[in-house]
């Protein structure tokens, strides 16, 4: 486990909290790290070009189910302006996971392996013990990288510490929901400690999975005129609302469901602005000891969220039907609103731009490791952003299993990143296909109308074959 970092820097930590803004009180925000103070020279680090960051530290922040368009397809920066000037000021690119739930992607991200790619898409039941397929702590990111660097890994989610492999290191820690404050006081390094080499640290922030909490009360009155859902729900966190609101959507009237959305976008609204101002902190304190001139960061994501806007595939009340039932939280369709994730890289002194090209979460390493001039594991199969996959992307996962562990029928997705389209299969609903240029929401469903190519079905039959190999409760 990673010991605390030195109590010198515990009594930073409240001041720079302090000094952010908060969502409620309008406090002014203070100046942006590495962007509002004096930029250097043009840096010549660049993400997609090979070796141009040679000797650069990595920070690398996953936010856990931080979907790139929020309940009602406003796009979630807005409640992070942290996060958000630096995506302003970053190499932006079309983020995409392709899998829709934690262990998948955590899978995909720590390994540089597509998750369909390596026939490792998921896991029944979840249990805590190591995954399978992931027992060469070798071929994954952070093993790798400790022979180069002091490696730094924190989560707020064990599931993805143990599906990225991550608990192999002895310089990992886990912090309890609520405890990122804290947590971050660990990721400073010291540049004597250092001896000169760089750092890897990778952050992940498992607070949006279960965004509870009303840190300044303003969300409860949003509740009141709503049915008594959480009481109704068990109250045992999100998870629970999240099937409680599959199972019950139909049930509700229009004005109700927007009631319901205007809640949770609330909630999660006051806790991204929560995490944005601890992540300040994180990158005041790393500006302060003069790390962020020489340090890459990168933003993304593991999956998004339903927000009940496509069919559930899974019968969660147990009528023997799906119909009604819209997916409030994820895991069991590929839909964009499950699959479209942010994804930036920044440095000091870069250009800022925009990158026609879609990146699949496991391609986050291998992209880190090239522009380092790192040799990327042989196992790793996904291609780094200098020499971006054009061709199809594709991802799987088993819709989820009945209380017998018997296993549902799964969920395919092919992603096109020609056209931007996305073509998602399931066994009960066939076909659904989503321009994701024009409709990036995926709130139209072009099934009707469009052809779908054959070089996708020959993808999609090829991972039919492959699904019975893992679509398996696992003991």
């Amino acid at each position: 486990m990673l010991p605390l970092w030195p109590a010198r820097w515990l009594p930073l930590w409240p001041a720079l909290l302090l000094a952010c803004a908060s969502p409620v009180t309008g406090v002014t925000r203070p100046a942006v790290p590495g962007i509002d103070s004096d930029p250097p020279d043009a840096t010549g680090c660049d993400v997609a070009v090979t070796g141009s960051c040679a000797g650069y530290n990595v920070l690398l922040i996953t936010l856990d189910t931080w979907p790139k368009f929020g309940p009602i397809g406003e796009d979630n920066l807005t409640h992070t302006p942290v996060i958000a000037r630096y995506f302003a000021e970053a190499t932006v690119v079309r983020g995409r996971s392709s899998a829709a739930w934690t262990s998948p992607s955590g899978i995909a991200l720590g390994r540089g392996i597509a998750a369909a790619d390596d026939i490792v898409t998921s896991f029944l039941p979840i249990v805590n013990e190591p995954i399978g397929h992931v027992e060469d702590s070798e071929t994954t990111a952070y093993e790798w990288l400790s022979e180069y660097g002091d490696v730094r890994y924190i989560t707020g989610n064990p599931t993805f510490l143990l599906a990225t492999n991550a608990y192999q290191l002895d310089s990992y820690a886990e912090y309890a929901d609520g405890g990122l404050a804290q947590a971050v006081t660990t990721l400073v390094p010291d540049e004597q400690a250092l001896g000169g080499r760089p750092f890897f640290t990778h952050l992940h922030v498992g607070e949006l999975h279960d965004p509870l909490r009303d840190y300044a009360g303003v969300c409860a009155s949003q509740l009141d005129p709503l049915p008594r859902i959480l009481a109704d729900a068990g109250g045992t966190g999100m998870n629970a609302l999240m099937i409680y609101l599959t199972v019950h959507w139909a049930s509700y009237s229009t004005d109700e469901q927007t009631g319901i959305l205007d809640w949770v976008r609330c909630l999660q609204g006051e806790e991204a602005a929560w995490v944005d101002e601890i992540l300040a902190g994180l990158l005041h304190s790393l500006d302060s000891e003069g790390l962020l001139d020489r340090t890459l960061v990168a933003f993304s994501a593991d999956h998004g969220e339903g927000f009940g806007t496509v069919p559930a595939l899974v019968d969660y009340n147990g009528d023997g039907s799906t119909v009604g039932e819209f997916l409030f939280g994820h895991s069991n369709t590929l839909s964009p609103t499950l699959t479209t994730i942010p994804m930036a890289f920044w440095v000091r002194g870069g250009e800022p731009r925009e990158v026609d090209v879609t990146l699949d979460v496991s391609q986050i390493w291998p992209t880190l490791l090239d522009t380092l001039s790192l040799p990327i594991p042989p196992a790793m199969t996904a291609l780094p952003l200098s020499a971006a996959d054009a061709g199809i992307k594709r991802g799987f996962v088993c819709s989820g299993e009945t209380d017998a562990g018997v296993p549902l029928a799964p969920s395919f997705s092919v992603l096109d990143p020609g056209d931007n389209m996305l073509y998602t299969k399931h066994r009960d609903l066939g076909f659904q296909i989503y321009d994701l240029a024009s409709d990036p929401w995926g709130s139209v469903d072009l099934a009707a109308t469009v052809v779908v190519p054959t070089s996708v079905i020959d993808v999609v039959e090829e991972m039919e074959m492959e699904a019975p190999l893992v679509c398996v409760p696992r003991g």
